[in-house]
């Protein structure tokens, strides 16, 4: 599930495990809110349009990525497996 959001970041997330698997945002994200989102029917990228009149279009490709959904598939109860909360920040 990816989510939009007023604070110009986009999230994906583990539905399973009711984690954030990662947060798109930043030097490359959106300066204004993100309005919509869509993924491609590959569903290895997806498309954002923000308040900043800009699309961007995002890969799940890269290695990073991947391990960061592989990460969020060994969550425990009170967090991450390794004693960390955050989602990662590509």
């Amino acid at each position: 599930l990816l989510s939009a959001s007023k604070d110009e970041s986009i999230r994906l997330w583990n539905l399973r495990r009711a984690v954030c698997v990662a947060i798109f945002s930043g030097h490359h994200g959106h300066k204004s809110g993100v309005l919509s989102i869509d993924w491609h029917s590959s569903g290895t990228h997806f498309v954002s349009g923000g308040m900043d009149n800009t699309i961007k279009l995002w890969s799940l490709k890269s290695d990073a990525i991947k391990t960061a959904i592989e990460r969020s598939e060994k969550i425990y109860p009170n967090g991450w497996g390794d004693g960390s909360d955050e989602c990662f920040d590509p």
